[in-house]
């Protein structure tokens, strides 16, 4: 009987270790790097929040990629990029890597004049709920390349998706 019991035990604890490794890959499964150049050998980052942001993002690259620094509703900053850009994460203000997602939710109706995506588009990814400095604001952050026929290249910094990655 003692036998049996370890062995239910141990299986019990298998099939737990199983179980969390299943979830976990398909967390990490919707985790997705995005080609950005090309087809974009340019970013337009545009803030749609009354805070200021700093947008940082972990890619590889051919050359450097400081951080774009893009001001308050309708902020809009437009940067060149060097070739055979990838982009995985952004990178919070305390340092932490939040990485793309995919795929990203319909954009929010969002209020900033001058700037509005196409109702209908989705983004090629996205990273939700992430605290960008130098305001400590939280942001949603939406990639487009090419699904948007207005926007492309483009990303969008939108009021963030509670709670918020610091």
């Amino acid at each position: 009987m003692r036998g049996h019991i370890r062995f239910s035990i141990g299986s019990l604890l298998a099939t737990a270790i199983v179980v969390a490794a299943l979830s976990l890959g398909g967390a990490v499964a919707k985790a997705q790097s995005l080609t950005w150049n090309p087809p974009c050998g340019s970013m337009t980052v545009y803030n749609l929040t009354g805070c200021q942001a700093d947008l940082t993002m972990v890619m590889l690259s051919n050359g450097p990629v400081p951080p774009i620094s893009v001001p308050a509703c309708p902020g809009v900053v437009t940067v060149g990029l060097p070739s055979r850009v990838i982009i995985f994460s952004v990178v919070t203000q305390a340092g932490n890597q939040v990485p793309l997602q995919s795929p990203a939710p319909a954009f929010p109706p969002v209020f900033c004049p001058m700037v509005t995506p196409a109702p209908t588009t989705i983004a090629d990814r996205w990273v939700q709920g992430v605290t960008l400095g130098p305001s400590g604001c939280c942001f949603d952050v939406y990639f487009y390349t090419t699904n948007d026929p207005v926007h492309q290249c483009t990303v969008f910094l939108t009021p963030g998706t509670a709670p918020c990655i610091p």
